[in-house]
C-alpha cells in the first residue's frame, strides 16, 4: 500500500486520497520510497521543478534558454544553479568569458562544444565539462538537436555583478 503527505503533514492511504489530492494539488513526490503531495510552497525548499516546456519554446525561436533553480533570492548560500537549453548555433551570450569561481555542466542531452586552454572540446549526455576559476572559455551549441544541461557555479556568485566577465579571445585559440 502506498501512502501519501498531505499539506497537513500526514500520511494517509493512497486509495482514500489519490483522486482528491492529485485534483487538489498536481504535485507529486517520491520520497525514500513514499510519495509526497503538497503544494509548491511546502516542498519548494526541498524540490525545485524544472519548466522545461518555457525554455523549449524559447529555445525554438533560436534563443538561448535560462531558468535559474537555486539563488540567492532562493536561499542558496553556496552555490548557484542554472537550467539551460541551447538550440543549434546557440551559446554563451558575451563569447569568451571568465566566471570568478568553478563552472560545472552537466549535459542532459544533445552536444556542448566547448574552448578551454586551446582545446576545441565536444561534451556529450551524462559527461560534466569543468572550468576552472578565471580561465578564459567560452560554449555552444554546433549540433542540429537542442543542448540541455545544469550549469553549477560556486562559490555563489555576487548578485550585483555579472555571472561572466567577457575577455578576449586567447591568443593560443586564434
Amino acid at each position: 500500500m502506498t501512502w501519501w503527505l498531505v499539506r497537513t503533514c500526514r500520511w494517509v492511504s493512497f486509495r482514500s486520497v489519490h483522486a482528491e489530492v492529485t485534483a487538489q494539488h498536481g504535485l507529486l513526490v517520491e520520497f525514500r520510497g513514499q510519495a509526497f503531495v503538497g503544494d509548491s510552497a511546502l516542498i519548494e525548499p526541498y524540490v525545485r521543478p524544472v519548466d522545461f516546456a518555457t525554455l523549449e519554446a524559447t529555445a525554438r525561436r533560436g534563443e538561448l534558454a535560462m531558468q535559474t533553480l537555486f539563488a540567492h533570492n532562493t536561499g542558496a548560500r553556496k552555490c548557484l544553479i542554472n537550467v539551460f537549453v541551447l538550440p543549434p548555433d546557440a551559446g554563451s551570450r558575451v563569447g569568451w568569458h571568465t566566471h570568478v569561481g568553478e563552472q560545472v555542466f552537466y549535459i542532459l542531452s544533445g552536444t556542448l562544444t566547448f574552448e578551454i586552454d586551446g582545446l576545441r572540446l565536444r561534451v556529450g549526455p551524462g559527461s560534466i565539462q569543468v572550468t576552472p576559476p578565471a580561465t578564459p572559455h567560452r560554449n555552444w551549441n554546433e549540433g542540429p538537436e537542442d543542448v540541455r544541461l545544469i550549469s553549477f557555479n560556486a562559490p555563489l556568485p555576487d548578485p550585483d555583478r555579472p555571472i561572466a566577465e567577457p575577455v578576449e579571445e586567447p591568443a593560443s585559440t586564434s
